[in-house]
């Protein structure tokens, strides 16, 4: 039985992966979420209702408040686990582990976890080791990682978030990747996106653990795209530059310095072009949730997408 955990920031390519591990290795997704592309925030909630710290995410419901943690775990296991038999307690460590071991059974024989909110916070990612050294299933981490660039330009144009906010979560969240591989190496995997372009060859050591045969039929059903890759070279009003910090994590991933640099340097003009996108995505953030809700509703509608 194994369970696989990709571990990413937000807008790295996450569901790409996800599709792909789902389409090569057989792995299967969360039945029932509330969250997008089968995320579970299985382990953020879980923190929550151990106390665990965890830091704020922009425009993001991260950390959720313990009490309502609590009930939508007890929500999301009885969607995704065997029916009958006690439920665990979900005060405790070893209750929660036990739930988790439920769903990992009830979706063998592998199973993939994948929420990007996880690698943000040192403490999740710790539980989520401490949840593998059970044994309860064979865990494996997959790391996946993207030019930061990239990465924060794609946070800028569908979230509104500032580029320096996010650039500060970005590299907490690798530098505790960077630190994952350091203590759990044999569990431990880390991707570039870039590097998958080129087809399965940074995933074979993942099949070869999982005795999965990539089939050639599936490529282009779970391709990954170059469109998005240094997009932000052609937006003159960018302009935002990474940190030398940050630029020396990345590099630490296999980025040179000149796949970071900006060629257009920021300016007082450029950031206040920034600034309208940004203070719209917050007005958004603060509409109330029914709301947001409802215009989503009318926009599948409009779209022709199911409700």
């Amino acid at each position: 039985m194994h369970c696989l955990f990709i571990l990413s920031t937000k807008s790295s390519g996450s569901s790409a992966l996800q599709r792909r591990l789902a389409a090569v290795a057989g792995a299967n997704l969360a039945s029932a979420t509330r969250h997008y592309m089968n995320e579970t925030l299985y382990w953020t909630k879980a923190a929550s209702v151990l106390g665990l710290p965890q830091a704020p995410l922009p425009f993001s419901e991260v950390p959720i408040p313990a009490p309502r943690a609590r009930r939508e775990l007890r929500a999301f296991i009885a969607a995704n686990a065997k029916p009958g038999g006690p439920l665990e307690d979900l005060e405790t460590e070893a209750g929660l582990f036990a739930a988790w071991t439920r769903i990992v059974r009830y979706h063998g024989p592998v199973f993939l976890e994948k929420s990007p909110h996880h690698l943000y916070q040192a403490s999740v990612v710790e539980l989520m080791r401490r949840y593998a050294a059970v044994g309860a299933a064979d865990c494996l981490f997959i790391g996946l990682v993207r030019n930061p660039m990239d990465t924060l330009y794609s946070s800028w144009r569908r979230f509104g978030v500032a580029p320096a906010r996010e650039e500060r979560h970005w590299a907490r969240a690798y530098e505790t990747l960077l630190e994952l591989k350091q203590a759990e190496a044999e569990r431990t995997f880390i991707v570039r996106y870039e590097d998958l372009l080129s087809g399965d060859g940074p995933l074979q050591p993942i099949f070869e653990r999982l005795g999965a045969e990539p089939d050639p039929e599936t490529e282009d059903l779970t391709a990954f795209h170059s469109a998005s890759v240094q997009k932000w070279r052609a937006d003159r009003a960018y302009g935002f530059s990474l940190s030398a910090e940050t630029t020396a994590l990345a590099e630490r991933f296999g980025y040179s310095a000149e796949s970071l640099a900006n060629p257009h340097t920021d300016t007082p003009l450029s950031g206040l072009a920034r600034r309208p996108r940004e203070a719209a995505y917050w007005v958004v953030s603060k509409t109330p949730k029914p709301l947001k809700e409802r215009a989503a509703r009318v926009k599948r509608t409009l779209m022709g997408q199911p409700l």
